[in-house]
Parts: C-alpha cells; sequence; structure tokens
C-alpha cells in the first residue's frame, strides 16, 4: 500500500476527522473510496455551499432582463428615456 502526503488546512482536518469518526470510518478511507469513485467514473465533482434561495433570485432576475428586452420599450437615447419617464 502506497502512502500520500498532502497539506491541509487545520480547520478542514479537525472537520473532516469528526466527519468520519460520526459515520465509524477512518480519513484514510474516505479518501480512498473518493479515489476510486474518480477513477471508476472519470469526473471529478465539487458541490458548492450557496443559497439555493439566491440562485432562484438570480434566475428570476434573469427571466425578468430577458422579458424586458423582448417585450420592453426601447429608447434611442438618455433624453428620451428621461421625456418618457416624466411624461
Amino acid at each position: 500500500m502506497a502512502t500520500i502526503t498532502t497539506r491541509i488546512d487545520d480547520e478542514i482536518k479537525q472537520d473532516l476527522t469528526k466527519f468520519s469518526n460520526e459515520i465509524g470510518i477512518s480519513v484514510g478511507s474516505l479518501f480512498n473510496a473518493r479515489a476510486r469513485n474518480l477513477l471508476r467514473t472519470k469526473e471529478v465533482t465539487f458541490k458548492l455551499d450557496v443559497d439555493l434561495k439566491e440562485i432562484k433570485r438570480v434566475k428570476e432576475m434573469d427571466l425578468e432582463v430577458a422579458e424586458a428586452l423582448k417585450y420592453g420599450k426601447s429608447y434611442s437615447g438618455g433624453k428620451d428615456l428621461i421625456d418618457d419617464l416624466l411624461s
């Protein structure tokens, strides 16, 4: 069996050790399982910590912008825009 040495952030190591203890396997076993999965699938995947509500809000804003561009008014210049706003 080979040994790989790597540097990892102290907090990540603590959290990883805590997690591996909670599920009852060693950190080394977690890395081995991940390496086997990587070789089997040939895929490197990551989950990002993001707020799903924020993603939904951005998608809704994108739809609003697309709709405004498609059906909204257009102006030839700033003066036309201001005239329309003041009318």
